[in-house]
């Protein structure tokens, strides 16, 4: 009796063993699984994310530039509004043959900043430096007040329009103000300045300031 009920117990403590080790597994098996589904699932973000950025950079690398075509010729105005309108500083020029690779280089600069080829970034009634690029099929137009006014070094043109520093310095002002304009600022100054650099190295500054020397005159004036 003793023995069968040892046999008994041995039997069923081997069963018990059993059914642990397959909860066992069962239970690592589905934590595996759900680790596999985690993983394919970042994967598939990743890969979604990469899909879509590179679709980005080639409509605005590939697609818009061979859109808009060669520059054919490019302009900088200081003037526009009312107050300003009758003092309106004026260069431009034709693109030579032998500028043709730098002028579509800032052309795709300036699609990459501004995929709709336009942006405007002025006051009412106020004057502002004006970037026309004209391409063979489209134009950019950029407009911003900023190079005129902050020819005053008390103001600072922000994403919400003209500031006094105060006791602030520009760049700490628009280190507090919002990344995406201060971005849309900085890479209008960058294509001021390729152009000017580029095309009008010996263009007075009457009024702006940004690459060094605002427009005064018509190329080869």
């Amino acid at each position: 009796m003793q023995l069968r009920d040892f046999c008994h117990r041995m039997v069923g403590t081997r069963k018990e063993r059993v059914m642990d080790e397959r909860s066992v597994n069962v239970t690592q098996f589905s934590q595996i699984l759900q680790r596999y589904r985690m993983a394919t699932g970042f994967l598939a973000i990743a890969l979604l994310a990469l899909l879509f950025w590179l679709a980005t950079f080639a409509y605005r690398r590939i697609v818009l530039p061979s859109i808009y075509g060669d520059v054919v010729r490019v302009e900088i105005i200081d003037g526009g509004g009312m107050t300003t309108a009758p003092n309106v500083a004026v260069l431009k020029t034709d693109v030579k043959a032998s500028d043709q690779t730098a002028a579509n280089e800032i052309r795709d600069a300036a699609l990459v900043a501004f995929p709709s080829g336009s942006w405007q970034n002025v006051g009412p009634d106020a004057s502002y430096r004006s970037i026309r690029i004209v391409c063979k099929n489209d134009e950019i137009r950029l407009k911003s007040w900023h190079p005129l006014f902050e020819t005053n070094p008390r103001l600072v043109v922000g994403s919400r329009g003209v500031t006094s520093l105060d006791d602030q310095s520009r760049a700490e002002y628009l280190r507090s103000d919002d990344p995406s304009y201060v971005a849309a600022r900085n890479a209008f100054d960058d294509i001021d300045g390729r152009l000017m650099k580029r095309f009008f190295p010996r263009g007075s500054a009457p009024m702006g300031k940004g690459s060094g020397s605002g427009p005064g005159r018509s190329a080869g004036d």
